[in-house]
């Protein structure tokens, strides 16, 4: 990742430094959930996976809603960049499920008692198109209520296939993560063109910095 340069207002930078430093993270968590969900895949169909691999799988969805909900707040103080262009109000518009999503459980408190009845466990249920494209799997993890049925990914019958190959729901709010993904990829291909034009981003690559520190040995 190249280094930020010829920008006065501090703020700015540390804006910028959030957004590039999120795009990162959260690329490294998508592909890192795909690999969890692969090795669900390997689980057989009559037995139960593990806890902690649905667990971890879950984590990363979370982790991944997060962080895109940081992006999506932190670009609106951006000098400079224009809200009414093309790429930012797509961006805006085709990941809003992740605000709404983040915020239903941000309060759960007050949102638990509105939920329909029978509810999904509460920590959501994800769906996704296995290698194998005409199979899908669904996983959770939770109290299942009684009388409750969660559904897998929709068919779409006119093509005989999934209507989509990566979904996170909970009760009536669902995210289709593949779409979210690509849109972020968009976006960030749209920002770091946008830092180029305006000189932001200089030749020298940005190094992580590190250092150690020992004890005294006492006397």
């Amino acid at each position: 990742m190249k280094s930020i340069g010829n920008i006065k207002d501090q703020s700015q930078i540390l804006i910028i430094d959030a957004i590039r430093l999120s795009f990162e993270i959260e690329k490294t968590l998508y592909s890192k959930f795909w690999r969890s969900l692969r090795l669900l895949e390997k689980v057989e169909d009559n037995l139960p996976p593990r806890p902690s691999q649905v667990i971890n799988s879950i984590q990363y969805v979370w982790e991944i809603i997060d962080t895109v909900n940081r992006i999506r707040g932190l670009i609106i103080y951006v000098k400079g960049l224009s809200h009414n262009s093309n790429e930012y109000q797509l961006f805006s518009k085709n990941t809003k499920s992740i605000e709404d999503f983040r915020n239903f459980y941000q309060h759960l408190n007050t949102e638990i008692p509105k939920l329909s009845e029978p509810a999904n466990p509460i920590i959501g249920v994800i769906s996704w198109v296995t290698k194998n494209q005409n199979k899908s799997k669904t996983i959770t993890y939770g109290s299942i209520i009684s009388g409750n049925s969660f559904h897998s990914l929709a068919v779409d019958t006119w093509v005989n296939r999934f209507a989509c190959n990566l979904e996170f729901s909970s009760d009536k709010l669902s995210i289709d993560l593949e779409y979210i993904h690509k849109n972020l990829q968009k976006f960030t291909r749209f920002f770091n063109k946008w830092l180029i034009n305006n000189n932001y981003l200089l030749e020298t690559e940005m190094i992580p910095s590190s250092g150690s520190f020992y004890l005294l040995k006492q006397q």
